[in-house]
């Protein structure tokens, strides 16, 4: 595993991304973390990192029922005989 990470070395929405033999995030000169927006009310809010967040996260997410204002809907039924929830599809 360890030698796996060391060889990581990837690009991700928040940046580049690997690892020194010590097993630290090596960061280049010039690295600019990222922002994790979140739409809150409609609108976008920066929610990370703290010194540039607009708005507190929420956590969890709302149901798209309860952002849209609509009714829940109801419970689904066990599948029959298993005691298990059925496959959404």
């Amino acid at each position: 595993m360890r030698k796996a990470l060391v060889a990581l070395d990837l690009f991700t929405f928040f940046g580049r991304i690997n690892f020194d033999a010590q097993g630290q995030v090596s960061v280049a000169p010039g690295f600019r973390p990222g922002v994790v927006i979140q739409i809150q009310n409609g609108r976008p809010a920066t929610v990370w990192p703290p010194q540039a967040a607009t708005a507190q996260l929420v956590y969890p997410t709302p149901s798209w029922a309860e952002r849209l204002g609509l009714a829940a809907a109801p419970p689904m039924a066990p599948l029959p005989g298993t005691g298990l929830p059925p496959i959404p599809g």
